[in-house]
């Protein structure tokens, strides 16, 4: 069963999809987050926990708070997306793409 800050109940099946849940899911400890390359330290990821920030990349099971790296990756590139975009609008905007006469 997970409890989110919420107080929202979630649980899962006891299937494949559920151990691929659980490997993505790193315990927020400065090792730990290092030796899955997440640029934070634990210290950082308990304060926007504590302030209520990105409450989607965290997860409570059984009175101890994990990281989402699924999810965390997934606004990293939704985030890398969006820049993208907006470079080339900012691009078109500015007319560098074009040439006027």
């Amino acid at each position: 069963m997970l409890v989110k800050k919420d107080r929202k109940v979630n649980t899962f099946q006891d299937n494949e999809n559920t151990k691929e849940i659980l490997k993505d899911l790193i315990p927020i400890s400065d090792r730990a987050l290092k030796e899955a390359n997440i640029p934070y330290k634990a210290n950082t990821l308990r304060r926007w926990r504590s302030a209520g920030k990105n409450l989607d990349l965290f997860i409570k099971i059984s009175g101890k708070v994990f990281f989402n790296r699924r999810r965390y990756i997934q606004r990293v590139l939704e985030a890398e997306r969006e820049a993208l975009e907006m470079e080339k609008i900012s691009g078109k905007i500015s007319g560098s793409l074009w040439t006027y006469k």
